[in-house]
């Protein structure tokens, strides 16, 4: 007794049929078989225990922070609320790979208590935002200035 086999012929793929298969396959690892990201840091681990030090009229002032294992560029915005008059927000590029910096200094014009957010935006759009409050007290001794930081 004899078998025969026959065998038709594999038809040749298009380029565009090859490309969406490679698509496809390769959207089914991407989504089943590679770890998922890990979440956003929660907001306490990024800005830390990090509070504003007091300011004085006429005298100047400088608070700068480092955020550490973020990617760069990370930038620092006010988001809600109002920085003391003659402070200004900057953000300070260091080409760290993992450091954001960023500084508030200037000289305040006006005593009072002024309640701020700082938003810290990440380059895929993850924000982290954090309340402040600064303290303008009235002039102390001349000659006074204060820089803090860590």
């Amino acid at each position: 007794m004899a078998f025969l086999i026959q065998a038709n012929p594999i038809p040749k793929l298009s380029d565009e049929t090859t490309a969406q298969s490679r698509n496809a396959l390769y959207m089914y690892f991407t989504r089943n078989l590679l770890p998922e990201p890990p979440p956003p840091a929660p907001v306490s681990q990024i800005w830390g225990t990090f509070n504003f030090g007091p300011a004085y009229v006429g005298a100047a002032y400088q608070e700068q922070w480092y955020l550490e294992n973020l990617p760069t560029p990370t930038t620092f915005t006010v988001q809600t609320g109002t920085l003391p008059p003659g402070l200004t927000l900057t953000n300070v590029l260091t080409g760290g790979v993992a450091t954001a910096e960023g500084q508030i200094g200037g000289t305040p014009t006006t005593a009072g208590t002024y309640n701020f957010t700082l938003r810290a935006t990440l380059p895929n759009t993850t924000t982290y935002d954090k309340a402040f409050t600064i303290v303008v007290s009235p002039s102390p001794d001349p000659g006074y200035s204060y820089v803090g930081g860590l």
